[in-house]
């Protein structure tokens, strides 16, 4: 029996994972705490292939045992499965898998794929459209036709969930010769915060920013000025935390 000192930090280097697996979410403790391990000469044998256990710098780790738990360190064992690891250190958190991004804050999300809170004469489409340039988007949202002066618009709750809107207006490529005379709004909690003209026929795809500010509610309003042939689409509509 050996008596070591360990920091339980159980999302920390050296991860608590049973022989068999683990699965599922653990609590995490935080802190020093002294504990007494065995150290039994464990040996790892993965899918027919004996692993010696080793941390980030190549330097041995070895498995040992705590109250009838085996303990093995995470990254000898993901990378024998062929799996990426990763460490955030400003969440204390083991990545494991492809595509690491090891910003976990990050989650971005397509507005289009969101269920508008409610909508008065706009389309929110998951469905493929192309500009006037021959690019081809996935997910679109723009207001319906319109031949009077009225305000059409459609709303999100976000719930506080993200500090930025990235997208790209565009001119439909079906619509590419037609005016349109109308503005659009992006309203934050009762807040106007950006205004775009229409594009019209010639004019490149516009990226903008729409600063939210973790606000809970964005407005989009289609505010016509004259005659709005619905030729303007949202897309890359993508929120960022």
């Amino acid at each position: 029996m050996i008596m070591k000192r360990i920091a339980l930090l159980l999302c920390g280097v050296l991860f608590c994972a049973m022989c068999f697996g683990l699965t599922g979410a653990v609590a995490g403790l935080v802190g020093d705490k002294t504990i007494t391990v065995t150290y039994s000469d464990i040996k790892l044998t993965i899918n027919g292939k004996s692993v010696t256990p080793k941390d980030a710098t190549g330097k041995t780790v070895e498995p040992f045992i705590f109250e009838g738990t085996t303990y093995l360190p995470v990254r000898a064992v993901a990378e024998a499965l062929g799996q990426e690891v990763a460490w955030d250190g400003n969440t204390n958190t083991v990545i494991i898998g492809a595509n690491i991004d090891t910003n976990t804050d990050k989650q971005t999300v397509m507005l289009h794929t969101l269920k508008e809170l409610r909508q008065e004469r706009f389309f929110n489409n998951p469905i493929k459209i192309k500009d006037n340039y021959d690019n081809t988007y996935t997910g679109y949202i723009r207001p319906i036709f319109s031949t009077s002066q009225d305000v059409r618009f459609i709303e999100f709750r976000l719930e506080g969930n993200y500090s930025k809107l990235k997208g790209r207006l565009i001119l439909e490529d079906s619509s590419r010769s037609m005016k349109t005379e109308a503005t659009y709004s992006f309203i934050v909690d009762g807040k106007t915060v950006l205004t775009l003209d229409a594009l019209q026929p010639g004019d490149k795809p516009y990226d903008f920013e729409v600063d939210l500010g973790k606000g809970n509610l964005l407005r989009i309003e289609a505010n016509t000025t004259g005659r709005d042939w619905c030729t303007n689409a949202f897309v890359n509509m993508v929120l960022e935390p």
